[in-house]
């Protein structure tokens, strides 16, 4: 059986070990305030490397945590019509897609 808990972490995957088990349903993953990992610049490439490592973990659904607004946090806020256009076509793709905000 495995557990419905709520795991934010940043993308640094300090807990690997831990998801690896597959006891997790859903994970958070925080995609700002880490520049290997988030968006930047108009380029998404960084971002969705970093999803794609995640979506190996043995979680029901990933979910891609980024800022509501750029005062939100101190980097990788990504304004709408980037977000809509350039990463989530990409990311839907995944059947472990999710997205908080």
């Amino acid at each position: 059986m495995a557990w419905s808990i709520l795991v934010p972490l940043s993308c640094d995957a300090m807990v690997g070990g831990a998801l690896q088990t597959g006891l997790f349903d859903y994970v958070w993953v925080q995609f700002y305030n880490n520049a290997p990992c988030q968006f930047s610049a108009g380029d998404p490439s960084s971002l969705l490397t970093a999803w794609k490592q995640w979506t190996w973990i043995p979680a029901g659904k990933i979910f891609l945590g980024l800022p509501a607004a750029p005062a939100a946090a101190g980097s990788g806020f990504i304004p709408a019509a980037d977000l809509i256009s350039k990463v989530l076509p990409q990311i839907k793709r995944s059947s472990k897609y999710g997205v908080g905000l």
